[in-house]
């Protein structure tokens, strides 16, 4: 029997995808997305998301569904959901109310992920090393600015607490005295409103991202290091990424940098109240030492997306790896599979197992 599969994205024309509606899903990935799901039997109802209660509509609308397939950040017609973290949690508690079963983590999970201070919480309590950071809350007063000087020092790094996208994250964002904070903290006002910051010990060395799939047993995806004269990761810095791959390094687990991030990264899945897929961010400081810099629930499909490069590192063809996805979430749901797609999973499986050499 056919799965009937609800795909919820946010898309705006490519010249208003910049700011608040930067992460949105260009036409490209959004038509993947659904050509995969249909080469693997699903019956696909396209919904670009507006508002809750058009959600509510199309759920009641479309009813009964097997599964809600979620890349949206939240509503475009709430442009502050799409970074600020309510609109991933609204669109999920939507879906458990409708009984819907749904990817990524689930609200718990997310509620942590889009607060960096939450995640931080976690990961310290599970001995995942992180950065010093302090909370600034609005309005921001000469007593916070003095808390952060205390609890962090410069040279820190300052960005939102709940944002996603990186909005508001820039070469200004490295602050080393008072007044560069408290123009970057000026500046946020602008972007954010009212929204928390977060101020961070600044780590000088190179970054690293890499996914994790899977649940029960959770499998680290090929490690990526940026190059090492990129300090800021700014949204304009990853929306040129795609084309400067050649210069990423992939690392082995057979390396000690390479074992070190995977041994964290398994850490920080079962750590948080995460689920299916993630994509965690890790930098050094100047003594190569690694800490957690973010921690992604959902992270982006496209197709120039970094969970698309990994594949690729893997040997995988995307459509494979976005089948194994869809595999590992219906798994979870107990929800019967398909022949095609048990059969590809098999092979991703075997794929990332063996790029991860099976360590334990």
């Amino acid at each position: 029997m056919s799965l009937k599969i609800l795909y919820a994205y946010n898309w705006v024309p490519d010249h208003q995808r910049r700011g608040k509606f930067s992460e949105c899903s260009t036409s490209e990935t959004v038509a993947y997305i659904e050509q995969v799901l249909t080469s693997f039997g699903a019956s696909v109802i396209r919904l670009n998301l507006l508002n809750p209660s058009q959600m509510i509509d199309a759920l009641k609308y479309y009813s009964p569904l097997d599964l809600a397939f979620i890349t949206a950040e939240g509503f475009l017609d709430e442009p502050a959901s799409m970074y600020d973290g309510t609109g991933t949690m609204k669109l999920r508690q939507i879906l458990e109310q409708a009984g819907i079963p749904y990817t990524h983590s689930g609200v718990n999970g997310m509620m942590c992920c889009r607060n960096k201070k939450m995640t931080y919480s976690h990961l310290e309590q599970a001995g995942v090393p992180i950065p010093k950071n302090c909370v600034l809350f609005q309005p921001i007063t000469v007593d916070s600015i003095e808390m952060a000087e205390r609890e962090v020092g410069y040279p820190m790094f300052v960005k939102p607490c709940g944002g996603g996208s990186s909005i508001g994250i820039d070469e200004k964002s490295i602050v080393r005295c008072r007044d560069e904070l408290v123009d970057k903290l000026k500046q946020l006002v602008q972007i954010i409103d009212d929204q928390p910051v977060i101020a961070e010990t600044y780590l000088s060395g190179r970054e690293y991202t890499v996914g994790v799939i899977g649940n029960e047993l959770p499998i680290v995806m090929p490690i990526i290091a940026f190059p090492e004269d990129v300090t800021v990761r700014s949204h304009a810095v990853k929306n040129e990424e795609h084309q400067e791959r050649g210069r990423f390094e992939v690392l082995n687990v057979d390396r000690t940098i390479g074992l070190k991030i995977r041994e964290k990264s398994l850490k920080v899945f079962r750590s948080l109240p995460v689920r299916d897929l993630i994509r965690i961010d890790f930098k050094q400081d100047e003594h190569e030492n690694i800490f957690v810099i973010d921690v992604n629930g959902t992270p982006s499909m496209s197709l120039r997306g970094s969970i698309a490069f990994m594949a690729k590192s893997a040997g995988l063809k995307y459509r494979d790896f976005v089948g194994f996805f869809l595999f590992t979430v219906l798994t979870r749901y107990n929800v019967p599979i398909c022949n095609e797609l048990e059969e590809t999973a098999i092979r991703v499986r075997a794929a990332l197992l063996g790029l991860d050499n099976q360590v334990a």
